[in-house]
């Protein structure tokens, strides 16, 4: 019970950071909306209103008007009414320009404002560089507490993000709470994603420094990594060689411009002179092509028929406790039942494409008792060991080495896995992204579903080490 706890712990602690990051996200998406279409219209509008501007400036500055003209005298001259219009119109112009998009924001600080207290109430802790927001965190704390009033003119604000800048300051030279709290949470929510800030006890966001290298262990071996490494142990010592070596390489590059047979620059930008770095002679090309025309088009259903006699993998699927001696059409049932879900075919119209008397029943059993995470990962491992076996495997390498990457997929259910992905998917619908790792030698040997906002460096360099 105690294991169970501990480890519900991490995973609670693991959620509710994923949803202030997509809370957050979601409201600064939504304010940024919300404040282009505003300024979208307020344009059209801000051109009309400036040629109404330009007009009394010519009239008023005109030489032959007499200089003690009265403002009477010139209202009349003027249409007064569309004068103030156009001025105000300016004038929302010019302050959407400055401060739209965090005046969005701000105006949706009530809503967060019923979570950010208890959120910020986690104990948080930071890597060097973070103190300043550690601190924003603990005078949200007293003043939650009481002990603390107001905000103090003292209160640290360099970890506020520029675009927040023109609102964070009064007239009277103190910070303005909404925005310095606004401005706190995406504050805490970038060190979160960067590793910056972590919690101890989250399952995910921990101290990255400290799951590499323990810091007593550093302490002993650090002059000898240093020195193994060739490195400088100063800080100041290590930017001047890293400024050296890199104005050697520009330098250099500068050079090799003139002969440079791939890129060259033109008006202070890079241009490519050819599309691809590395020409195909046409005798590849054609190869190519007569191998690809040399593989005949196979069904899906043979081709996993043909790997099932190879690796026999369906072996693993079985149901929890299963003893019954399995039925005659198991096989042919699980991999209607893999090809109904792998390619989204569907169990019911799945049902409808094969023979064999196997019924939507049929699959919607075999779903539920034999697809589970350790089956099929299992069931992978043999695919994966049997493919590695193979002599053809060998020519592309040792299996040791991995490329990892994701795909964006749309959600049509909720998910806490969900996020907001406007440059694909818009600024109301969800997405998630599906990260796979690939060997070398080309077999697929995970997969793992992850938020669109989650950074994966931190997933490739696990595998790395698994590896």
């Amino acid at each position: 019970m105690a294991c169970f706890l501990v480890e519900s712990h991490k995973t609670l602690l693991a959620h509710l950071v994923a949803l202030h990051d997509q809370l957050l996200t979601k409201k600064m998406r939504e304010a940024h909306h919300a404040f282009a279409q505003r300024y979208q219209r307020l344009r059209r509008q801000y051109r009309r209103g400036l040629l109404k501007l330009i007009a009394p400036g010519n009239t008023v500055l005109d030489p032959a008007r007499a200089p003690e003209t009265p403002l009477a005298t010139l209202l009349q001259d003027l249409d007064a009414s569309a004068l103030r219009h156009a001025v105000t119109i300016c004038t929302e112009r010019h302050q959407r320009e400055e401060r739209g998009a965090i005046d969005a924001l701000r105006a949706r600080y009530p809503g967060l404002r019923r979570y950010l207290p208890a959120c910020f109430a986690l104990p948080f802790q930071g890597e060097p560089g973070s103190e300043q927001i550690l601190k924003g965190l603990d005078l949200l704390r007293q003043r939650e507490a009481g002990t603390l009033q107001t905000l103090p003119r003292w209160a640290p604000a360099a970890f506020v993000p520029r675009k927040f800048w023109p609102a964070l300051s009064e007239t009277d030279g103190t910070l303005d709470r909404r925005t310095w709290e606004l401005g706190r949470a995406v504050a805490v929510r970038d060190g979160l994603r960067s590793g910056d800030v972590f919690l101890p006890a989250s399952r995910r966001h921990v101290s990255f420094p400290n799951l590499v290298y323990d810091p007593t262990r550093w302490q002993g071996e650090r002059d000898h990594a240093y020195t193994e490494l060739q490195l400088p142990q100063e800080a100041d010592d290590c930017c001047a060689r890293l400024e050296h070596a890199f104005d050697a390489v520009a330098q250099q590059a500068e050079r090799s411009l003139p002969t440079n047979a791939f890129a060259t620059i033109r008006e202070e930008h890079l241009h490519l002179k050819k599309r691809d770095a590395l020409e195909l002679p046409p005798r590849l090309t054609h190869l190519r092509r007569t191998v690809e025309g040399a593989f005949p088009r196979v069904r899906i259903e043979d081709l996993l028929t043909q790997v099932e006699a190879w690796g026999d993998f369906t072996r693993v699927f079985r149901r929890p406790g299963e003893r019954a001696p399995r039925v005659a059409n198991f096989s042919i049932t699980l991999l209607a039942t893999l090809i109904a879900h792998g390619t989204h075919l569907g169990i019911a119209t799945m049902a409808h494409s094969v023979e064999d008397q196997i019924t939507a029943d049929m699959l919607q059993e075999m779903s539920q008792g034999c697809l589970r995470e350790e089956t099929l990962k299992a069931a992978n491992a043999l695919r994966v060991n049997f493919h590695h076996s193979l002599p053809l495997s060998a020519v592309w390498g040792d299996g040791v080495i991995s490329s990892s990457d994701g795909q964006r997929f749309g959600l049509q259910a909720s998910s806490l896995l969900g996020s907001l992905y406007p440059r694909y998917f818009g600024y109301y619908d969800r997405a998630v992204t599906v990260y796979t790792p690939i060997a070398e030698q080309h077999s697929v040997f995970h997969t793992q579903v992850i938020a669109c906002s989650v950074r994966e460096a931190h997933l490739r360099l696990g595998w790395a080490v698994r590896k």
